[in-house]
């Protein structure tokens, strides 16, 4: 038996097809009619080592601490320093650049000779923001400039910097985010 449809049930059923077609294509796309964005979580991984001193046995010990957890280059809401905030996702970013090198380039101990090194060089902080809000230095940060990825780090475990938290969908994320510093 076969089924045939007089005109009129065609073009409804071309219609209910075509309209199908439309809702599968909207779905996978935003209003603006560009894909919509994933994203995807990165692993963290970091190995450090702890002195740790015991006052019972007068003995200090080594911990070995590993660190693992997943985090994300890019986010919906990405963080910002608490007193930044705007309803322009750029003035945010502007607004906790500024602060922060303000605030490291105040703080930060250097010797003279290092200072002189980098004198007028810009450098990329890469800060990984966790879920609570707190900090970690990305490994990636300056490879070639330890000393001065150590005394930046010194500023940021003697600060309080409050941070809001990268969001995807509502869900807190960690972050990655990075700021450029110039050094005068």
């Amino acid at each position: 038996m076969m089924l045939t449809l007089n005109p009129a049930s065609r073009i409804q059923y071309f219609g209910y097809v075509t309209l199908f077609a439309m809702v599968i294509f909207f779905c996978k796309c935003n209003v603006a009619g560009k894909r919509m964005k994933e994203y995807k979580p990165i692993p963290y991984r970091s190995i450090d080592t702890m002195e740790i001193f015991d006052p019972v046995t007068y003995m200090e010990e080594i911990k070995i601490v590993l660190t693992e957890f997943d985090y994300y280059e890019d986010a919906e809401e990405m963080p910002y320093l608490i007193g930044c905030e705007s309803s322009k996702e750029k003035e945010r970013y502007n607004c906790t650049a500024d602060q922060l090198g303000e605030k490291i380039r105040s703080e930060i101990q250097l010797s003279a000779e290092i200072k002189e090194k980098y004198k007028g060089r810009k450098l990329d902080i890469s800060l990984i923001v966790d879920e609570d809000g707190g900090t970690i230095f990305h490994e990636n940060n300056f490879a070639s400039e330890a000393e001065l990825l150590n005394a930046v780090r010194v500023v940021f475990q003697k600060s309080s910097f409050k941070w809001s938290v990268g969001k995807i969908k509502e869900k807190k994320v960690s972050t990655l985010v990075k700021f450029p510093l110039a050094m005068n």
